[in-house]
């Protein structure tokens, strides 16, 4: 599903690009899921999700949510994370999400199909300003871990230096996680 932080009209716009792709295809729909939650797959956007497998191979994708299994990646507008998107668990023919915003945003512009129905100005538009995000993030992260650092090195002088190396290993894991 695409992250609070998607813009709705983007999500609707590929979610109907998604649907038209499939329906101009003759793709069936998948089987139903249990709404309840119990048994096949658990309560999902099965309309979206049926609408949307095989509806192009990505789609906009750049919510800071986690990647998922198959189906098309969902509209997004926030973080650096990459991933959500409308798609299940990969299953017959579903394709991969992508694992990062990079990832998402290089398959949206090799998405012919996706670009042609959502227009290839929209496109380069949204491609740009998310990396423009990226840009800027990446930047703004070595500033956050360095003031990080500095507090953590201040908060340990007021305490007589206790937890220094710990301090350290937790930044030196932020660091690679990022």
């Amino acid at each position: 599903m695409p992250s609070a932080s998607a813009n709705a009209y983007l999500v609707v716009a590929a979610l109907v690009a998604a649907g038209l792709d499939g329906m101009e295809r003759g793709l069936q729909l998948p089987p139903p899921r249990d709404p309840s939650g119990k048994g096949r797959g658990g309560a999902s956007a099965n309309g979206g999700e049926a609408a949307a497998n095989g509806g192009g191979e990505a789609a906009v994708n750049g919510s800071g949510g986690e990647g998922g299994g198959g189906g098309v990646g969902g509209v997004g507008g926030g973080g650096a994370g990459g991933g959500g998107g409308v798609g299940g668990g990969g299953g017959a023919g579903g394709v991969p999400l992508p694992s990062s915003l990079e990832d998402a945003l290089k398959a949206l512009e090799a998405d012919e199909d996706m670009v042609r129905r959502l227009g290839p100005t929209l496109v380069r538009w949204f491609v740009g300003v998310k990396r423009g995000e990226m840009a800027a993030l990446a930047t703004k992260e070595a500033e956050l871990l360095e003031g990080l650092r500095e507090s953590l090195h201040e908060r340990d002088r007021q305490r007589g230096g206790a937890g220094g190396e710990a301090d350290e290993k937790a930044l030196e894991l932020a660091r690679r996680e990022a």
